[in-house]
This record gives structure tokens, C-alpha cells and sequence, in this order.
């Protein structure tokens, strides 16, 4: 019956050292998948900051744009008027002459 005992305390053992090293294991395995997920988490932040800075880069060079084009605009708006100032009497009577003398 001792050698039955022994054998029960050695399965009993192995058995118990056996699920001590599966918990290791699984441990372990939980611990390097959180790690790769933070690592993951880590590049998607990095990605998303860079795409924020690209972003706001982006809408700087079209404001410059946008205000740049807005300043032409004006400038060419001043000019045209400037024209029909000067040139108004003169187009005026013109076509008042035409009209009248048509």
C-alpha cells in the first residue's frame, strides 16, 4: 500500500507542478499579448499624432492660400473699380451719344 501512496503523491505532485506551469504559462502568454497590444495602442497613438500635425499643417498652407487669392481678388476688385471710376463720364456720354444719335 505504500508504494500505491507514493505513486497517488507523485501523480498528485506532477499534476499540481504541471497546472503551476500551465498558470505560468498562461501568464506569461497574457503578459506578452498585453504587451503587444500596448505596443499596437503605442503606434496608432504615434500614427494618429503625426496625422494631426499633418493635418494642421495642411489647413496653415491652404489658409496662406486662401488668403493669398483673397488679397488678389480684392486688390483686382479695387482695380477694375478704379477703371470704371475713372472712365465712368467718358462711358457715360458715350452711351448716352449713341443712343441719342441712333
Amino acid at each position: 500500500m505504500n508504494i500505491l501512496n507514493e505513486i497517488i503523491a507523485l501523480d498528485k505532485n506532477a499534476a499540481a507542478r504541471a497546472e503551476a506551469e500551465i498558470e505560468t504559462a498562461l501568464k506569461r502568454s497574457a503578459e506578452e499579448g498585453n504587451a503587444e497590444v500596448k505596443l499596437r495602442a503605442e503606434k496608432v497613438e504615434n500614427e494618429r499624432q503625426k496625422a494631426v500635425k499633418l493635418r494642421g499643417e495642411q489647413e496653415k498652407i491652404l489658409s496662406e492660400k486662401l488668403s493669398g487669392a483673397e488679397k488678389e481678388r480684392s486688390r483686382r476688385c479695387k482695380e477694375l473699380s478704379d477703371i470704371f471710376d475713372k472712365n465712368r463720364a467718358q462711358w457715360k456720354s458715350e452711351i448716352i451719344s449713341r443712343i441719342t444719335e441712333g
